[in-house]
């Protein structure tokens, strides 16, 4: 039986050019769609944070006090 390693470098090895360069867009596809994610994640967590202070105010630093 072979290993499941060896099976994928096999078919690495039996992949087209096309299908090569296919995937290495996808990847850089991959890597704009994180940046993009990660981003939105930062504006929804600041848009959460200002919601609140329009619902409840800003937050008092006399109670720390």
């Amino acid at each position: 039986m072979e290993s499941s390693t060896f099976i994928i470098l096999k078919t690495v090895q039996q992949m087209t050019d096309k299908e090569k360069t296919m995937i290495h867009i996808y990847e850089e596809h991959i890597d704009v769609l994180e940046k993009e994610n990660k981003s939105l994640k930062l504006q929804v967590e600041f848009l959460k944070q200002q919601l609140a202070y329009k619902t409840f105010g800003k937050p008092s630093h006399e109670e720390d006090q």
